[in-house]
Formats: C-alpha cells, sequence, structure tokens
C-alpha cells in the first residue's frame, strides 16, 4: 500500500515531477490489484469508488482492465460552500475549490469514453427511484431492489475504514434534502459564491 500510495500522489495529484511511463504503468497495476482484492474479499464483482479526485475518474478510464461507469454528482455550490462554512472552513476557499474540481470534473466528464451519467445530488435526494433508475439505465445494472429499499428508508450497508466522513461507518442511510443553506448563510457569502460559480449553476440548472 506504501507504493500505491506513493504512485497515488503522482498520478492523481498533478505531481507531474516523477511521472514517467513506468510509474504510470506500475500505478495502472496498483489500482488493477487493489480492486481485484476488495472484490475478492467482498466476493463481489461492482465496487463503488467514491474518491471524488476527477483525474483518478480518469485514470480508470484508461485502465483496460476496469469496467468504468463515471456518476458525476453535482450539487448546488452555494449548499457546497455552507456545508464547508460549518466546519469552519472560509467561504472564499470553498468556493475556489467547488470551481477547480468542477474545471476538472468537466473535462475528464468530455474525455472519458465510458459508461457515464451526471445527476444532481437534489434530484436524487427528491426523487431516488426516478434517479436509481437513470443510473440503472446508464451502467446496465439492475437498481431495482435499492430503489424500493430507499422509498422504504431502508438502505442498509456495510461500514469501512478506508476513508471517508461519519456516513462510511453507519449502517443505515436516511436519504434527506438539506437546503439549510437557504435559511442559514450570510448573505455575503451566499452573494459571492452565486457569483463566481455562476458558469456552474447555469450549467447544472440551478439558475
Amino acid at each position: 500500500m506504501t507504493n500505491y500510495r506513493y504512485l497515488q500522489n503522482i498520478f492523481e495529484n498533478n505531481n507531474k515531477k516523477n511521472q514517467r511511463a513506468i510509474n504510470y504503468k506500475a500505478y495502472m497495476n496498483y489500482t488493477l490489484g487493489f480492486f481485484k482484492s476488495i472484490s475478492n474479499v467482498s466476493n463481489k464483482t461492482i465496487i463503488v469508488d467514491s474518491s471524488k479526485n476527477p483525474q483518478r475518474a480518469l485514470n480508470l478510464s484508461l485502465n483496460p482492465n476496469i469496467e468504468l461507469v463515471l456518476i458525476h454528482l453535482v450539487r448546488d455550490s452555494r449548499g457546497v460552500v455552507w456545508s464547508n462554512m460549518k466546519k469552519e472552513r472560509k467561504s472564499l476557499g470553498s468556493i475556489k475549490a467547488y470551481i477547480l474540481t468542477n474545471l476538472r470534473s468537466e473535462i475528464v466528464y468530455k474525455k472519458t469514453i465510458s459508461k457515464k451519467i451526471r445527476i444532481r445530488y437534489e434530484d436524487f435526494v427528491s426523487d431516488s427511484t426516478k434517479i436509481f433508475e437513470k443510473i440503472g439505465e446508464a451502467s446496465g445494472i439492475e437498481l431495482q431492489s435499492l430503489s424500493e429499499k430507499a422509498i422504504n428508508d431502508d438502505l442498509k450497508v456495510n461500514g469501512h475504514i478506508l476513508a471517508g466522513n461519519r456516513m462510511a461507518y453507519n449502517s443505515d442511510i436516511k436519504i434527506k434534502q438539506d437546503q439549510n443553506w437557504k435559511h442559514r448563510m450570510p448573505y455575503n457569502d451566499r452573494f459571492l459564491t452565486t457569483i463566481l460559480t455562476y458558469p456552474f449553476l447555469k450549467k447544472y440548472g440551478y439558475i
């Protein structure tokens, strides 16, 4: 894992200093081996990678031994910035991160020839059944059972300790809307976020 993390830092964080063809081949092999190990241990053929790194998504799409389905999940920038502000992060830094991440995501989305779909967080929360159907159609995976469980608030997962927020450790998942930013986000921060991320708000149908 140490070698893999080293290669991840090079090829997923744009560390161009040590990017060589031999290293990239090793990175691709480590990635494939990593997923095979997860598949063997879990006895599952479908693995969800929620690392949210656009460069990693591009690398996965270039691995001939991995059948990738790219899901680009977007959210209203003001909701994202407000969520980060609650963690005592400054709004300007969160805005910058949102812009850079989504710019890179757009580039990767256009470059990727794998199966792909873009969905909005708000649509998923308000009508998870419809979104599960769309994901199923795009991926060729039957998700009817998940859709039914979402309707009945009966989604359960096996927690992991690799990474992620506290949701990763909970077995029960409740899908609910979080629109607190509309009522609690300070006007100045809301205005600044709207102005600076306007192109994304328009592209994703928020304005």
